[in-house]
């Protein structure tokens, strides 16, 4: 449930680059809904519950020539996932 809370992913996003961050080589960026039941459904990046807020400003403030790796790929979504990331990389 804490993943599907955005004020918890900011904090925790927020964290783990105060640690990670001046080690950061690329972002793996992938999307999913947490379910009642605690599983994951894999879904097109801006479709789930990942909130990337914190990520894309520290990118934009501390990394902005990290590159962006989309994981676990759903073929289908392919278009609109490129779309998503370049517009990921615009704010940044």
């Amino acid at each position: 449930k804490d993943g599907q809370d955005k004020a918890y992913q900011t904090a925790h996003w927020s964290r783990w680059l105060e640690v990670i961050g001046s080690q950061l080589g690329a972002v793996h960026v992938k999307d999913c809904r947490i379910e009642a039941d605690g599983s994951k459904t894999l879904l097109p990046l801006g479709a789930g519950d990942m909130d990337y807020s914190a990520i894309r400003a520290f990118l934009a403030n501390r990394a902005p020539a990290a590159p962006l790796l989309r994981d676990e790929v759903i073929l289908p979504a392919d278009t609109a996932d490129v779309r998503y990331l370049r517009r990921m990389t615009d704010t940044v």
